[in-house]
């Protein structure tokens, strides 16, 4: 009993201080460069090493250990409390219960980190979006632009191409030819052109 009881508070205490950092360090740390080059690096990768890869790899995070021990260690108590099982039976049936647990629960937290957040969209990938201009937009001049985009509607700073001459008002449709940076190049499209979801 002393064995679960121990297993139960040492998982207990590690997922209560995991909780309480509010982030998920199991995955290794940042790269710890300073990109000041200018760049965004918006490219959804995380750029972080990650160790092993496969399913050993879960044997190698914290959080598999934590979800292990808190489930042994509750497994046995219960078994043993209750008269259900005793001794190296229900040590194998406690240990069993830690391992899937464990596994199931650090596969599911990743793979939902994994989804996420996945991570901005690169800039490029606007380019060939239909919006409609917010404001009017006049050579030299910025206006915004409003675009449907894979997580909902965004608005970004609307520019004219440098050869165009002339000003279009609020309200018209245009396409992102081109991003520099945030700021989004836009021009009427071609009037055979269909409307196109990219969502």
């Amino acid at each position: 009993m002393t064995v679960y009881l121990a297993a139960l508070v040492f998982g207990a205490v590690l997922l209560g201080a995991s909780l309480l950092q509010g982030g998920d360090h199991d995955g290794g740390e940042a790269d710890g460069h300073d990109h000041a080059d200018g760049h965004d690096h918006a490219d959804g990768h995380d750029h972080r090493d990650h160790g092993p890869a496969g399913p050993l790899a879960v044997l190698f995070s914290l959080r598999f250990w934590t979800f292990g021990a808190a489930f042994f260690g509750l497994t046995g108590l219960a078994l043993e409390g209750l008269g259900l099982l005793a001794g190296v039976v229900a040590a194998a049936v406690a240990g069993g219960v830690g391992l899937v647990s464990g596994f199931v629960s650090t596969s599911v937290l990743r793979a939902l980190s994994a989804e996420t957040t996945g991570a901005l969209p690169d800039a490029a990938s606007h380019i060939g979006r239909e919006g409609r201009l917010l404001l009017p937009l006049a050579p030299g001049l910025r206006s915004k632009v409003r675009v449907r985009t894979p997580t909902g509607e965004a608005d970004f700073v609307a520019e004219l191409p440098a050869e165009a001459t002339t000003a279009l008002p609020a309200g018209e449709r245009v396409w992102i030819i081109e991003m520099t940076g945030a700021t989004a190049i836009v021009d009427v499209p071609p009037a055979d052109l269909p409307v196109v979801d990219r969502r």
